[in-house]
Order: structure tokens, then sequence, then C-alpha cells
């Protein structure tokens, strides 16, 4: 391809179960790397991004044959709801003879699985950004006997699947502004806040957790200068709110205040006024930095509760000293600080009983009612590893069908709670809590028909995901 750039297109698939019906938000990993892509191999790679949440929010049509038309990739991510549509893509892709990669967290624990399907050519497995650039440079200058070469690779050779070893994660997090001029963000603004990151990662090893694998559970942040650049760049934009999508923005407290001090001077000066959501450990906050957080303009946090059973904390293997005391405490002085809380509880944690969840509603009761809080409920979702459930000995299956695996769709039950008055009550708490904490926009209801069948169905036996063509 000499004298030829190699052109890659982003493309972000659909969901069939979404939570809202805007639920589009910024396409942040593939703006990273773009922005690698452009600083590291800019004379041999163009890039571009398609994003068909907001096309469809937008009501343009989802057509591939024109839309994929004048590139040479076509490369998707995916968790696991986004596999079975990303697949579908990367079909029509393939049809037009595309090369076609995918990469995300569902392709990083299910590599042999994906490369089953014959259209999809190429998986990066974590951390995307060296991999997919030297897997492009290899393509385009057609060498393709260095293709064992690119750490972090999965493809198939004559039928046969081969893993290179792993990549080495980024020594750190690339401190250039994402690649936003990839996307039209006047569009954007019309739907959702704006997502940055300042750090990737999180040393902990809560079970229920597949981000941490995919970090290697490690944690590395950006320098803070650049954070506030890009805030500035985003507030001009026309942006007035920012979700900060760290896995916990508290997990380094003197990382924590560099950016508070920084964004406060800055706010002082009259060149910030921006509002942040922000995500915290129930253990990462006390009230000198809700008051800090406050004065910066952090507006609400969005706490990991899982539970208010210490068994059931200890069970997931939570970490750290949370208890229930803990979590009561912490979240009434964050709404003594004038913080919203956004708590996120798990329903179907293995050996979870009923009286739990019971203690749980009370509990929100307890709490208030919107908008201070904003109560969030994920059913445990057993996310496939290595080509099948990962299913414990006390979770049983509901539902393999992985559209459904978005964490607000219940696909397992813990033994606990299996007989037909436990399956009852898992669904009727998660609708009281939706009700009484106002929060039925962030708590979708189940499709009844899908609800009676959660009830009644037997638990699925084969543990092995089922193809998506």
């Amino acid at each position: 391809m000499k004298n030829k750039k190699l052109k890659i297109l982003f493309v972000r698939s659909l969901v069939k179960y979404p939570v809202k019906k805007e639920e589009v938000g910024i396409p942040l990993s593939y703006l990273y790397l773009s922005s690698y892509l452009m600083r590291n191999s800019s004379d041999k790679i163009e890039s571009n991004i398609l994003d068909y949440r907001l096309n469809k929010l937008e009501n343009k049509p989802i057509n591939p044959e024109v839309d994929f038309n004048e590139y040479d990739v076509v490369a998707i991510g995916a968790c696991t709801s986004e596999f079975p549509h990303a697949s579908y893509l990367l079909k029509q892709a393939k049809d037009m003879n595309k090369i076609t990669i995918m990469g995300g967290i569902f392709p990083t624990e299910n590599p042999k699985y994906v490369l089953s399907h014959e259209h999809i050519d190429y998986v990066i497995r974590g951390e995307g950004e060296k991999s997919l650039k030297s897997l492009l440079d290899v393509l385009y200058h057609r060498q393709f006997k260095n293709i064992r070469n690119v750490d972090g690779l999965s493809f198939r050779k004559k039928y046969k699947v081969v893993h290179n070893k792993s990549a080495r994660l980024l020594k750190s997090i690339p401190d250039v502004i994402p690649a936003y001029s990839l996307i039209p963000l006047e569009k954007y603004k019309k739907y959702t806040e704006v997502h940055i990151m300042g750090s990737r990662g999180c040393p902990f090893r809560c079970s229920y957790c597949s981000l941490s694998r995919m970090w290697k559970r490690t944690y590395r942040k950006r320098d803070v200068n650049a954070i506030i650049n890009e805030l500035l760049f985003l507030q001009k934009a026309g942006f007035e709110r920012v979700s900060i999508k760290d896995d916990s923005f508290t997990l380094d407290r003197k990382f924590t205040h560099q950016i508070l001090g920084t964004i406060i001077k800055q706010n002082q000066k009259g060149n910030l006024s921006l509002k942040y959501k922000v995500k915290s450990r129930i253990d990462g906050v006390d009230t000198s930095l809700l008051a800090k957080m406050r004065r910066a303009g952090i507006d609400v946090i969005q706490f990991g509760v899982e539970s208010i059973s210490d068994q059931s904390l200890k069970r997931i293997n939570k970490g750290g000293s949370i208890t229930k005391v803990l979590i009561e405490s912490v979240l009434r002085k964050t709404l003594e600080a004038k913080i919203r809380i956004n708590p996120v509880f798990i329903f179907g944690i293995p050996g979870q009983k009923k009286e739990e969840l019971i203690e749980t509603l009370n509990f929100i009761e307890k709490l208030g009612k919107f908008p201070e809080v904003l109560a969030y409920v994920s059913f445990y979702t057993p996310h496939p590893r290595r080509n099948h459930f990962p299913l414990e000995p006390d979770i049983l299956l509901l539902e393999n069908d992985l559209n459904r695996f978005t964490h607000k769709q219940m696909v397992a039950v813990p033994q606990t709670l299996s007989d037909e008055d436990g399956r009852r009550l898992l669904i009727a708490t998660y609708d009281e809590i939706a009700k009484v904490s106002r929060s039925r926009h962030l708590n979708p209801p189940l499709e009844p028909a899908y609800s009676k069948n959660l009830i009644y169905t037997q638990p699925i036996q084969d543990d092995r995901i089922p193809l998506y063509k």
C-alpha cells in the first residue's frame, strides 16, 4: 500500500436492550485509539469513527454497505451485550471484503469463541493501542510473516486459532486530548454529558468485575495538566457536565487532591464552571475530601455499594474495611455535603438471601428520594470467559442470550433464591426500589413475558456460549 494510507473505521454497535433510549455516550475508547494512531502512524493510517447509537437517535439509516465502503479495515470494540450486533456488522464488512477486527472486554475474555465466527479476522486482547498499531503496520506493509510479532493478537491460521503472547500495558496513559475532531460533538451535546478518564485500572479483586482483568489489576494515572486541558476544551465545546469514568476517582488520594485543587483554581479564575459525576469506593472518601469535591463542582458520586450485608461483601471479595456501618455513615456524610449519591446495588449475589433483599429495600427507603438519591440496581451477571459462562456452584443460568447481559436484565439466580418465590422477590424488589427512589429511568422494567419466563424456566445446563452468525 505504498503511497496510500490504510483506512480504518471504528464502529460503535447497537445494543438490543438499552437501559434508556438516549444511551449513547461519547465513544471514548475509539477517541484514544485514534489519537494514538494519529501520533504514531499518521503517515500510514487514517482512522474515522461511526457511532450507530448516535445515528439511531438522529434517525439516520444503519447501512453498512454504504458506511463501510471506502474503508480497508472495520474494527469494533464489544462488551458482552454488544457482541451480537458487532458480529453482525463485521459479517457485513467481511461480505464486502474488508479486514475485520474486534477488541474490548468480551473478545479479550473469549478470543477463541470470537474467532469461531469466520467473518472476524483478528482479535485484539486487552489494552488496544500498541497491539492495534502493530497489526495495522503489518497490514499496511503486507508483511504477514511478522504477524506472530504482534503482541496481544489472536487470529486463525489453517483452521487453528493462534494466540500471540500478551501485550505489555502502556507505561502511562497518553497525555493528549482524545481525537474529538472525529466525532460531531455538537450532536452528542443533545443527548449526553461528556465522558473523560483520568486513570485506568483498579488493584482490587472484586469477584464480579471483569474490568480489573482487562487492565491486569494495574492502576495508571494521566498527567493532571492534560486532564485540565481536556476539561477546558470540552467546556469551550459547549458541555456543562462531565462524567469522570475512572473505576474509582478517589483511589489515589494525592492524585485526587491534585485534580480537585487544580479545578478549584481554574474555577476561581473563571476558566471552568463544569459540574461533575465521579465514581468512588465507599472507603474512598471522608468529610474533608467531600467538602473539597463539592467546591470543585462534583455534585454526584456513584458508590459501588453492591450489598449492605457484611457476609455478601465478603463473598464477592469487596476488600478493604467496607461494612454496613461504614456504608450508612459515608452515604449520610455525602448527602450532608450537598452531593447527590448514586449507590449501585447488585441483586443475585451468590448466597444472597430473601431477607437481604427486603433489608436493601428498607435501606433505600430510609436514604431518601430522588433527586438526592439515584439508586441503581444491577443483576449479578456471569459474563462469559474462555468460551463458557463461569457458573459458580451457587449460580444457576436462566438465560444465555448475550443481548441480555447488560446487568439490567436478570440472566442468573443464586441457589438461595432459585425457587419461584425467590425469583419473584428478586424482580418485585427491583421494581419496588425503582418506585420508592423514583429511579425507573435508571432501572427499566423487565418485559412481562420475560419476567414470567424467568420465574418458571428451568436452569440452562449447557454453559457454552451460543454462536451468533
